[in-house]
This record gives structure tokens, sequence and C-alpha cells, in this order.
């Protein structure tokens, strides 16, 4: 345990060395969500309802996408892949401290010093746009806090999951970080980020609807501005999709392994 403690520590402390970069990126991605909100002021000034969503329902929904965003969200790729191409893993290949590990606890470490940066922003955030827009706090019952949690928790591992997938794919394919860019898109338009997902095409929202992305986005948010658990949800698509991409990352990791080792890594 002290080890898995200790590489939190070491990514905090690095992640701290680069807090005026995650600052910017925590402003940067704030500017799109709030041209988001002058873009649907304008388009509600014509009408009351949007297939039955209020200004209000859908400003909130926003700034939940981004709060989302910011607490599940992994950019590891690039970086990790660079490693495996320049021959730099060796290390954990030899010690009890594996590369899964390591990118694991490096990741959680890295998550908690940008959430302490994150969530006083995001407060400072949504109090200012609160006081232009029709905006409030929400108010739930603790069953919905707990779904949207347990919610939470299943996009983050995702998210965590499909990143490491992409990294476990650079031991056979040159430039597979730009999966990254696939996977970001994926994600923003079959969850329910970029916008929601009554408000797509229909081929669009059969398909969204058919895949386990909803519960990342559009599935939670939902449940929170609903402020009740629908009885037609069900969280077992959610868990089958965890247990489906561990098992790749799983059968990826041993051939990745082999391949890399035959290869004189």
């Amino acid at each position: 345990m002290k080890k898995y403690l200790y590489r939190i520590k070491l990514s905090i402390m690095i992640s701290f060395w680069h807090r005026s970069e995650l600052l910017l990126w925590l402003f940067l991605d704030a500017i799109p969500i709030v041209i988001m909100f002058f873009v649907w002021q304008s388009i509600y000034s014509t009408k009351e309802m949007i297939e039955s969503i209020s200004l209000p329902e859908m400003l909130q929904y926003y700034l939940l996408v981004l709060v989302i965003t910011n607490i599940t969200g992994s950019h590891f790729e690039s970086f990790r892949v660079e490693q495996i191409r320049m021959g730099k893993i060796d290390f954990f290949l030899l010690k009890p401290f594996g590369f899964l590990a390591e990118i694991f606890w490096t990741h959680i470490g890295g998550k908690l010093l940008y959430l302490v940066l994150a969530l006083p922003f995001l407060a400072a955030l949504i109090y200012l746009l609160s006081q232009y827009f029709p905006v409030s706090m929400i108010n739930a019952p603790l069953a919905v806090w707990l779904v949207f949690g347990a919610l939470l928790l299943f996009g983050f591992l995702v998210e965590y999951l499909l990143g490491l997938i992409i990294v476990l794919l650079g031991f056979w394919f040159e430039g597979s970080e730009g999966l990254e860019h696939f996977k970001w898109i994926s994600i923003s338009l079959f969850s329910g980020a970029m916008i929601p997902i009554a408000l797509l095409p229909e081929w669009l929202q059969s398909a969204s609807y058919a895949l386990p992305l909803q519960y990342m986005y559009g599935v939670p948010i939902n449940i929170l501005l609903d402020g009740a658990v629908s009885s037609d949800i069900s969280l077992l698509p959610p868990v089958f999709f965890i247990c489906f991409l561990i098992l790749l990352v799983t059968l990826l990791w041993r051939k990745a392994v082999h391949t890399y080792a035959s290869s004189g890594g």
C-alpha cells in the first residue's frame, strides 16, 4: 500500500509544478460552456420550451457537463504511448510495481490535485453565471446523489479504461495516441456531452440509447435534474461495459508484454 501512496504523492507533486497549465486548461474548458449559455439564451428568446426542456434546465445541463468532464476526464494517452515508443517502460516490467499500476496511481494523484484546483474554480464560475443566467443550486434526494456518484465513477472508469486501451495499442501501432481524438468525439457525441440526446437526430438518438456511453453524461444529468431515478434505468449496462473493458485491457496487456519482450524492448 505504501508504494501506491508514494506514487500518488509523487504524481501530486509533479502536477503541482504544472499547476499554471492546469489552471489554464480549466479556464479554456469553461469557455465553450459559457458560449453555449449565450447561444441557448438567444435560441430560447423566441420559445419557452424545446423538447420539454426549459432554459434553466438546459443551462443547468451544460453546467453539469462541465462538472462531469472535470471529474471524469483523462488525458494521459499521448505521454504513455511516447514512453512505449521510446522504450522507457522496461523498469516497470522488471519491478513489482507494474506499468498499468503506475499509470493508474499516477492518474489518481494527478486527478486529486486537479479537483482541488477545479472545484473552487467551478464554484466561482457557477456563482458568476447565476448572477446573469437563470441557474440555481440543484436540490435532489440523497438516493439520487448516490446514483449520480455511482455514474460519475462509471464515467471515470470508462475514460480511464478507453485511454488505457489506446496506450496498449501503442505496442503495435505508430501514432495510436491519435485515437484519443476519436475517443473524445465518440464520447461527446453519443453520451449527451455535446448536446442533450433528446435533441439529436432520430438515428443518432437510437445509436446513443443503444450505447452505454449515455450513462456518462445524459443519464446522470437527467437523473439529477428530474430529482428521481426512473424505473426504466438499469445500472447493469454500465457494469457489463466496465467488465468488458477490463477484460479487453487484460487481454491486450498480456499480448503487449509478449510483443515488447519479443522485440527486445
